[in-house]
Formats: structure tokens, sequence, C-alpha cells
């Protein structure tokens, strides 16, 4: 065993080598490519659970009263943390030796969060696949409120167990916590309309206070994620229009009906968020200058083009109307395309290809990239002011990604 995992440690070494970027102040997420050295940590959205990379060498997660709940095994001389592109976290000392790791290389990270329930989950583009499971324990049991739309809800920091459900107020629709594990929304016919993707052996959901609706298994590890991390939750709700639906101080943010997609049909080709900008919308750049038909970009939610081309983002920049999800009602547009697939008057589902980052230098631009945005809520897409709904975007791609 100590050989394999010598092995698995010098292939951390291999594919990390030195970080180039520390996390942010105050976040409670570390990114890819991101370290924390000493002295530095991640604290939970609520700041009751909180990651220290310690002066000591040592990784310690703290829950209440600043008691340890999961430390990094064996003594340490660490003097950082990194989330590396192979999907391994890994600590090296001061030579650059690794001396402990997650042992998950092969996977396809995006983010290490520090969660509010009290796990440290690190996630991939489809879900969580590494956890510390030190999962707070749920609270007794849900409690079913009445909202203005019909709908039944489920409030911060509680969960379903195997065998409770809640209902929209008019008994049409109930979200069932079943007990094979499956997470279930019934219509009043009892027809599944939506079931979480994949198998699972999940034990309960709750509602984080980060903004994750999470399923846990017996041992507290994450097995499925609405992947909405970043959020200020409020509740979920069953709906009586038969959605499911997150919701915070602003209004939905996450719902079953029209999941915002990534706007990049391989997200592979994509550079870490750290290189991402924002002006109007955000500029997310592609590995090497990738565009053309490797780099296929498909609709973030169902709606109608509007518009094509755009001053300044190129002649064949598509606009969108959405028509339902989160953005629903509002238009979004897709900057310094190249060849488009679809064209004014035509109608897309979440997901569908709709054009290829443009090669070379699209409108004003400095190299083959996509910037897409967001028009603001019940007015038209321009003018639009830099950074007024960028960092909305923003949010959202970060999810999804």
């Amino acid at each position: 065993m100590a050989a394999v995992a010598t092995a698995m440690l010098a292939a951390a070494v291999m594919a990390g080598g030195i970080s180039a970027s520390t996390a942010p102040a105050s976040t409670s997420q570390l990114l890819v490519g991101q370290s924390l050295v000493r002295g530095e940590g991640l604290v939970a959205v609520g700041g009751v659970y909180r990651l220290e990379m310690q002066g000591d060498g040592n990784l310690v997660l703290y829950g209440p009263g600043s008691i340890p709940r999961w430390a990094a095994p064996g003594p340490s001389a660490a003097t950082r943390v990194i989330l590396q592109g192979d999907g391994n976290l890994v600590m090296y000392d001061v030579a650059n030796r690794p001396v402990w790791s997650s042992q998950t290389p092969g996977d396809a990270p995006n983010r290490l969060t520090m969660q509010g329930d009290g796990n440290l989950v690190l996630y991939g583009p489809t879900g969580p696949y590494w956890a510390t499971a030190t999962v707070q324990a749920p609270s007794a049991g849900p409690v079913a409120t009445a909202k203005a739309s019909g709908a039944g809800t489920l409030g911060v920091g509680r969960s379903l167990l195997r065998g409770q459900s809640i209902s929209s107020v008019s008994g049409g629709f109930r979200l069932s916590m079943q007990g094979d594990g499956n997470l279930v929304l019934y219509g009043a016919d009892s027809i599944p309309r939506w079931a979480e993707p994949g198998p699972s052996a999940a034990t309960r959901v709750i509602l984080q206070g980060d903004g994750n609706l999470v399923m846990y298994d017996a041992a507290s590890r994450p097995v499925w994620s609405s992947q909405t991390p970043g959020h200020v939750p409020t509740d979920l709700a069953v709906q009586g229009d038969g959605n499911l639906v997150l919701y915070g101080p602003t209004g939905p943010y996450w719902a079953i009906g029209s999941s915002f997609r990534f706007p990049f049909q391989n997200p592979g080709i994509v550079l870490a968020p750290s290189a991402w900008s924002q002006d109007q919308g955000v500029d997310v750049f592609t590995v090497s200058g990738t565009c053309g038909a490797s780099a296929v970009l498909v609709a973030v939610a169902d709606g109608d083009v509007v518009a094509e081309g755009i001053s300044g983002f190129g002649p064949t920049a598509p606009t969108i109307q959405i028509t339902s999800g989160a953005f629903a009602g509002r238009e979004i547009y897709y900057g310094h395309t190249g060849t488009v697939l679809v064209h004014v008057g035509d109608h897309v589902t979440a997901g569908e290809p709709i054009a290829q980052v443009g090669c070379g230098q699209v409108g004003r631009s400095t190299g083959p990239h996509l910037e897409i945005g967001v028009s603001v809520p019940g007015r038209a897409l321009w003018p639009l002011g830099n950074g007024v709904t960028s960092g909305e975007m923003l949010r959202f791609l970060l999810a999804a990604y």
C-alpha cells in the first residue's frame, strides 16, 4: 500500500508543479491551479466551518467552537496545498515534494468547496468525486410551507430522509426521497416527471447554506448535487406548475425545467476560470486559441434567436431571447463567433449547438474566445454597461463549468 501511495504522489508531482496563483481572501472555493499557502484558508458560507493551511504545515478543517473535524492524515511539513488540473488535491513541502494527496488523479476537477454543512468536497463537471465525509448531521425533518406560487418548500439546512417527501400546495406534484435512494418528482398521476441522473444509494437530500442541493449516502459521501454553490438560498420549491426550483433572495437560480448549460459543447477546451475576465459580459478563453469546428458553442437554455451580428462582437454574433429558467424573458448574446448554426427565427433548446468560436480577431478582440452576457431584467440588451450583469452571468458559468 505504501508503494502505491508513493507512486500516486510521484504522479502528482509530475502533474502539479508550482502553483501560479493563490485563492482570493474570504472565499469558500479553491479553483483549478490555485493554492492555499501557510496562513490561508477557505471559509464556508455562514462562517461556521473553515479549512486552514496552518503555519505548522497541517491542513485542518474546523467546525463550531474551532473544534477540528478533519485533518490530512499523518504529520506534515507542507507549505501549500494545490488543486491540480489532473483532479488531485496535493500538499507540497518547501522542496516541492508531495506529502499528501486526495489520490484522485484522472478526474476532471473544477473546484474544491468548503460547504456550509461541514463537508469539504472536490467537484468535477458531472458532480462531486471526493469528500472528507464530515457533513453535519441533518435536522430532524423537513417543514413544508406555502409560497404564493402554490409551492411546498424545503428550507435551508433541512433534509428529506428516505421515505419523506414534500408536495405542491395543490397536491398535484410530489418530490420524494425514496427508499431505494433515488430522488424523484411525481405528477398527480404518480408518473415520474424527473429524477436525479444515474443510480443512487442516497439516504438523504439537504439544501445547504452554500446554495447547493446535495444527496448523501450513509457514509456522508455526496452522490449528486445541483452544482450551484456560491448562491444564498432561501428554499427549494415544488411548484404547482410542476417545476422544482431553487430560490434565493433575488429569485430563482436553478430549476429542473431548464438547468443552465455551460456554453461550450466540450468544456475541456476552456481555460480555467482564473483566466476568464469580465466587462459587459464574461470573456471565456480556449486552450491554445482553439476555435472553429473544434470549439462548438451551445445554447445555455431554451429560447429564440432574435438577432445575428453585434457591433464590436462580429457579424455573426447571435442573440437569444430566453424562454425558460432563471433567465426567462432576458436576452443572452454570444460574442466573437465565427460560423453560426442557427438563424433569426429559430427556436433552440438547452445544449443545442448554435455557433463556433471565431478564429483570429473577430470584432474587437485579441484572439479566439467567447464573450457571453445577459440583459438587465425588463430592459433591452443594449446599451449594457461593464459589470452590470456580468457578475450574475459569471456565477451561472461557474456553477455549470
